[in-house]
């Protein structure tokens, strides 16, 4: 060992080189001199980067055995996860945008029920903030009588006739003149008619919509309307998008110097039973497996005691696009770029919103018993202060601070959500993904194993462990 002389035996050099020989060389072993070779074959082996070691040069450790167990199962469970992630099912992703659609109109979609309210008594009014209104909506609502116990009475119907063929005033006489009861002179053939004579002279059109043949020919009022009968309203209507209110409440909608007020008597008002069900309120196109709003199977129902008032509804609405089909064709088709946007928008998205939602109701009982009370006192200074006449006394008071009906005001956000669903990763994905887990297991469980053999070594060479 001092000379220089090897740690093994000479006598076991022979074997053991000739052995090594013979792996790299097989045909030596038979005697036969190594094969070169051609110049194809061993450019090719140089290509070869997985260079086979003897097992004579190899060293297994228990450590090592170890670490390769252990990232095994490390390895098991990561490609185990991976299927699992890929089989799961991928949530849509949502981004928020500035809404680039304000110019357009916004639909409204509803399907109520007035538990005590004729069909005749129910119209929907509507109003912005841009100054417009819309009074007596009825194109593109239907409404169905109901009785008391909710069951129907005839058909639903819809107050202004979609065609001239169901129009009935084609088959009224040619001389037929309709009278307007004293509102205007002329003919008024059609319950509209009688309705816009008496909203113009200012007078309250309860009566007359049950009592003029006109209005019992054209709203299919032929069977008597009976104590407690209800209505269901249903249908759409389109409005600006921008911030305002729609809402149906007692007496006849009229526009009175650019403001929008409502005609009824204190009778009516009290007798104006509010409660309703919510069967469906939504904004925006309907689209394929649309989740229920927060306001749907909603139901609200007075108490005797408390009496009729208002119901409130404040809706902060936010402009939701929901993309049908994310992989279109539009982008092949032939048509300019900003027609084609536009297209593949209308085809392959729709245009809805989500909302949520406060409440409150307001006894219209507590405001008139209030101010009876104080009628003598304190609404005579109130009186006098505003330099107000006593031609209303309780009804004038009442009526200028509560209205009976239910009211949905609603404010639209600047912001939009748009709403991608998720695609499934094709197969390869998920192939691609095991196989990185598995190089990956078995580099860093290389490197794991040549660090802890190092380690070992240094701790033998200075005697911390046993050899």
């Amino acid at each position: 060992m001092s000379n220089g002389a090897p740690p093994w035996p000479q006598s076991s050099m022979g074997p053991m080189l000739r052995r090594r020989h013979e792996a790299v060389n097989p045909a030596s072993g038979n005697g036969a001199a190594p094969r070169e070779g051609t110049l194809l074959e061993r450019t090719i082996k140089q290509l070869d980067v997985y260079a086979r070691v003897d097992e004579d040069l190899q060293v297994r450790t228990e450590t090592g055995a170890a670490v390769t167990i252990g990232f095994w199962v490390l390895m098991v469970v990561l490609c185990v996860g991976e299927v699992q992630a890929y089989r799961k099912v991928q949530a849509p992703t949502e981004r928020v945008v500035v809404d680039s659609t304000m110019g357009q109109k916004l639909r409204i979609n509803i399907d109520m029920t007035f538990h005590s309210i004729p069909c005749l008594d129910v119209h929907v009014d509507a109003m912005d903030v841009a100054g417009d209104n819309q009074i007596d909506i009825d194109h593109g609502m239907w409404k169905q009588r109901l009785d008391p116990d909710g069951s129907a009475i005839g058909e639903a119907f819809m107050e202004v006739p979609g065609k001239v063929d169901d129009d009935p005033a084609q088959s009224l006489p040619e001389d037929y003149c309709g009278s307007c009861f004293g509102a205007k002179e002329g003919c008024c053939n059609m319950c509209r008619d009688v309705v816009e004579a008496y909203t113009a002279k200012g007078w309250s059109v309860q009566d007359i919509r049950r009592t003029a043949e006109q209005c019992i020919r054209d709203n299919h009022i032929e069977t008597p309307i009976v104590i407690g009968e209800g209505c269901n309203l249903s249908g759409f209507m389109s409005v600006n998008k921008v911030s305002g209110n729609f809402h149906v409440a007692t007496g006849e909608g009229v526009m009175r110097e650019g403001r929008h007020v409502h005609l009824y008597t204190m009778e009516q008002a009290v007798g104006f039973n509010t409660s309703h069900s919510i069967n469906l309120l939504s904004f925006g196109e309907p689209y394929p497996g649309m989740k229920p709003n927060p306001l749907d199977s909603t139901s609200r129902i007075i108490d005797e005691d408390v009496g009729t008032g208002a119901f409130q509804y404040y809706i902060k609405l936010v402009p939701t696009v929901h993309s049908l089909n994310p992989q279109s064709e539009t982008s092949r088709s032939p048509l300019p770029k900003g027609k084609r946007e536009e297209a593949e928008q209308q085809q392959h998205s729709s245009l809805t919103s989500q909302f949520t939602y406060t409440y409150k109701f307001r006894s219209l009982k507590g405001l008139t018993e209030y101010h009876a009370d104080h009628e003598e006192g304190e609404e005579q200074a109130k009186e006098a202060e505003k330099g107000s006449t006593k031609d209303g006394g309780v009804n004038s008071f009442a009526n200028s601070v509560l209205l009976p009906g239910v009211f949905f005001v609603y404010d639209v956000s600047p912001f939009m959500v748009e709403v991608v669903p998720a695609e499934q990763p094709p197969f390869s994905h998920l192939l691609i993904r095991l196989c990185a887990v598995a190089g990956g297991a078995f580099a860093i469980s290389g490197i794991v194993d040549s660090a802890v053999f190092y380690l070992s070594n240094r701790l033998r060479r200075h005697g911390v462990l046993g050899k």
